[in-house]
């Protein structure tokens, strides 16, 4: 059977006044660090913001919040809500993958918005993205970011709102010195991006983002080399990265070299096969001072080009 082309849906900017939805996706992060929550929610209000909680979002049920249906149920809620212009997740967690069941891929097509998350909510923007090419955005939490002690830096706080209130049909972000390409080359496609273990999660399943042509943009915290290997070859074995055109890797958290071998070695000997361009160190994911990275929209990069180009559909 053919191959359908998704047609790619932008959401329409927001800006200060309007309404974001907040509400949490896994682990029960607002009643777990209230103080956290209450600070975000409050950075929010100082930019101009109303904020919509949903039902659930404060509640605790062991390790989740509440019941893949009733954060489904949340979720739908928020986005079929006229007030709202976009929706950032709380926080992470594990088992964000057990709303995928419950979602109603025609409810969010028909009331496109922003949705915004980080670490394990990769799941849920990335199969948001592949089920109705509505772009989503793998940016800052409420409890981490806009409610860590102190001011949220300018790198993250200027990006953010930059990427998600701009009607420009492009965003360009320079090439910082720090970044490294491991291999240099041209990078053009399709953006998928977030957590790696998450992003692992979404292979072999109905969700799976369509591989073709695309630019993999991942991160992860706390996973040894060896277990970032392991990942990366459930990947290459899954043939993505026969399909992909090219790499970004974020600033890994406490990712250790193991037994000595760090990770930019793994990844040239894992990808020796492969000759798609890879930049790395590239701040976005789980350090303080990230990107936010526009899932759905295309990345033009090169080497010699000196910024990271993301165009929107018209």
């Amino acid at each position: 059977m053919e191959k359908r082309a998704m047609q790619f849906v932008r959401p329409k900017p927001i800006a200060p006044g309007a309404a974001v939805g907040v509400l949490s996706v896994s682990a029960p992060e607002p009643a777990a660090d209230p103080a956290f929550f209450e600070r975000g929610i409050a950075a929010l209000k100082a930019r101009g913001y109303d904020v919509v909680l949903a039902p659930h979002t404060t509640e605790q049920h062991g390790y989740v919040t509440a019941g893949a249906a009733a954060l489904a149920a949340d979720l739908h809620g928020l986005f079929e809500d006229d007030r709202v212009a976009a929706v950032i997740c709380a926080g992470g967690g594990v088992n964000a993958n057990r709303l995928l069941h419950h979602l109603s891929w025609d409810t969010i097509s028909a009331h496109p918005k922003s949705l915004v998350g980080v670490s394990n909510p990769t799941v849920l923007l990335n199969a948001v993205t592949a089920q109705t090419g509505v772009i989503t955005y793998h940016g800052p939490s409420v409890v981490w970011d806009f409610g860590a002690e102190g001011d949220m830096p300018d790198l993250t706080t200027n990006h953010f709102f930059g990427l998600l209130e701009s009607t420009e049909p492009a965003y360009e972000v320079p090439v910082k010195p720090d970044w490294r390409w491991l291999r240099e080359g041209e990078l053009h496609g399709r953006v998928i991006a977030g957590n790696l273990a998450s992003l692992q999660g979404l292979i072999g399943t109905p969700y799976e983002p369509d591989w073709d042509n695309a630019v993999l943009m991942w991160e992860d915290v706390a996973k040894p080399v060896n277990r970032l290997d392991m990942m990366l070859t459930h990947f290459r074995d899954a043939g993505v990265f026969d399909r992909i055109n090219g790499m970004v890797v974020g600033k890994l958290v406490s990712c250790e070299p193991s037994n000595g071998v760090t990770y930019d070695a793994m990844l040239l000997d894992l990808l020796k096969h492969d000759e798609f361009p890879i930049l790395t160190e590239v701040p976005f994911g789980h350090t303080p001072e990230k990107l936010t990275l526009p899932i759905g929209a295309t990345l033009q990069a090169s080497s010699s080009s000196g910024v990271l180009r993301f165009e929107f559909p018209s």
